[in-house]
């Protein structure tokens, strides 16, 4: 606690924490900025609290995840779990949605790549493409691509060249965790 303030932390807070630790904190944190502002802004500024959005996404954030954890796959007439961390990515090809799991097995499963999207966690999983979702961790790399597109290679084998179009390319290089999109074709 100590080091935090040391380090300039306007508040410390604990585990479990709710709604109104938060709030609190924040609070504290506005009249010190108000504070050391002055008292030049306006009226309306005031009553405003710019907080609100971000304490909700915090929040949100921070709520038990609703996320699946695995998906029920078939097997020689066997039914078993497979775990989300397994995953290496989904895939679509000839209407048929498949899962593959980072050894290279995959699986047929009766989703669309629309439903995965809202059942997977946006930190691991991301849709590169209209074809593909993959798994953070079953990335090996990527790099530059004609017309500033992206080529992503997996740790698991891929059925076809997995592309990230110029569009979606910086959003997937700051979803991997680059800070800017530097990347030249």
């Amino acid at each position: 606690m100590i080091q935090a303030f040391n380090s300039n932390g306007i508040d410390y807070i604990l585990k479990p924490f709710d709604r109104k630790t938060i709030a609190a904190s924040l609070t504290k944190f506005q009249n010190l900025k108000t504070y050391f502002q002055g008292n030049n802004q306006n009226t309306e500024a005031k009553t405003e609290n710019p907080f609100n959005a971000q304490l909700q996404k915090l929040l949100t954030d921070l709520r038990p995840s609703t996320h699946r954890a695995s998906f029920l796959v078939q097997h020689r007439s066997k039914y078993f779990p497979v775990s989300t961390s397994e995953i290496a990515f989904f895939y679509t090809e000839h209407e048929n949605l498949w899962l593959t799991r980072m050894n290279g097995e995959k699986y047929s499963i009766n989703h669309t790549l629309d439903e995965l999207e809202k059942m997977l966690n946006s930190r691991q999983f991301y849709r590169a493409n209209h074809q593909f979702i993959v798994n953070f961790d079953a990335i090996k790399e990527f790099e530059p691509y004609f017309n500033r597109k992206l080529t992503v290679k997996l740790k698991a084998p891929l059925p076809e060249l997995l592309l990230v179009n110029k569009e979606k390319s910086t959003q997937f290089t700051q979803w991997m965790g680059f800070e800017g999109n530097n990347i030249k074709s």
